[in-house]
């Protein structure tokens, strides 16, 4: 088993890459909060919300077939997965429980 560091794969590399649009709609939500506007105030907020739960999702399950299907065996795919399956059960444990 040769474990690279980079996806060799065309989904593995989407998977990354999909990772990296969600953490840049993570920075911009982050650049709206900060402005002190809340979705009450601001509707558009909702479009980076919708667009960080759909990158993060897209990520979690391109980056399971790169790994199950087409046997990625990249360290960043591994990482990517991770994360994101990290976030998709804090989100989930946030909406079924609240705070």
């Amino acid at each position: 088993m040769n474990i690279t560091f980079l996806p060799q794969t065309p989904l593995g590399k989407w998977s990354a890459g999909l990772t990296a649009t969600f953490l840049i709609f993570i920075g911009l939500l982050a650049l709206f909060a900060a402005s002190g506007q809340t979705f009450h105030d601001n509707p558009w907020l909702t479009i980076p919300v919708f667009l960080v739960y759909s990158a993060s999702i897209s990520s979690f399950i391109v980056g399971l077939i790169s790994i199950i299907a087409k046997k990625e065996r990249s360290f960043l795919v591994y990482l990517v997965v991770g994360a994101d399956l990290l976030f998709i059960v804090f989100e989930a444990g946030d909406i079924l429980f609240g705070y």
